[in-house]
């Protein structure tokens, strides 16, 4: 492969890179837009609801963590501060707190 042929490419993965950046900033757009109709919160506690209703939902840590590209770290501090804000111990109450809530059926 010469010179030539890998600017090539990665002029192709330039434009790929850029249109995968337009696509994530037109659905992180579109994703407010929707709770801001909804009445859903856009704060900075969105990504705790996410966790909340993916734990209620049965998911592991891991599984959100891969489904919202963080670290399962990042995952478990999020349960902790979202049981810590709802004063629940367990995730059979946060099920039940997301069950009344309407964040699941």
């Amino acid at each position: 492969m010469n010179l030539d042929e890998l600017r090539k490419q990665l002029d192709q993965l330039d434009q790929q890179l850029l249109q995968l950046v337009a696509a994530r900033q037109s659905t992180s757009r579109e994703i407010a837009r929707v709770k801001r109709a909804t009445g859903v919160p856009t704060r900075d506690y969105g990504r705790e609801r996410e966790v909340l209703q993916m734990l209620a939902e049965g998911k592991t840590n891991k599984e959100i963590a891969v489904v919202l590209n963080l670290s399962v770290y990042t995952v478990d501090a999020h349960r902790g501060r979202i049981m810590e804000k709802l004063n629940v111990h367990s995730i059979n109450e946060l099920v039940r707190f997301a069950v009344r809530n309407g964040l699941i059926d």
